[in-house]
């Protein structure tokens, strides 16, 4: 059984490797690193036998919270990790107070937004062009 636990500095080669498969234009390792420095609490892993699965991490400000990426292994999908990796990173947000979520996703990516919808979270808008020719959507949750 899987575990969700908090990235840790050792995690972060497994985290590129799920990123950089995961994403045409893939978040680097720096970046993920201030990430982990800035946003501790929201920065999650799911992990089995040290072999992370999946990763979402947000940032916050004051009562609002933004998810910046979530990702799942290839040979993990459809196995409940994204949506375990959302509940419990929606759980931490509750904790600190957060009153809102947001975020944008590629409109074609119908895994992730069937993910999102299927956890409460409302469309709530388009940006034409954000991800160069494709177009993203945006979702808020009220929480």
């Amino acid at each position: 059984m899987a575990s969700i636990t908090r990235f840790k500095p050792q995690h972060l080669g497994q985290v590129c490797e799920i990123e950089n498969s995961s994403f045409s234009e893939p978040f680097s390792a720096d970046y993920f690193e201030q990430l982990a420095e800035k946003y501790p609490e929201t920065f999650l892993i799911s992990e089995k036998e040290s072999r992370v699965l999946g990763y979402i991490v947000a940032e916050t400000y004051r009562n609002k919270a933004h998810i910046l990426s979530i990702a799942v292994r290839d040979d993990c999908r459809r196995k409940r990790i994204g949506s375990g990796l959302l509940d419990a990173l929606i759980e931490r947000l509750r904790l600190k107070e957060v009153k809102e979520v947001f975020l944008e996703v590629r409109e074609s990516n119908v895994a992730a937004r069937s993910l999102y919808e299927k956890a409460g979270f409302k469309l709530s808008g388009r940006i034409k062009g954000y991800y160069g020719k494709d177009d993203a959507v945006l979702y808020h949750l009220k929480l």
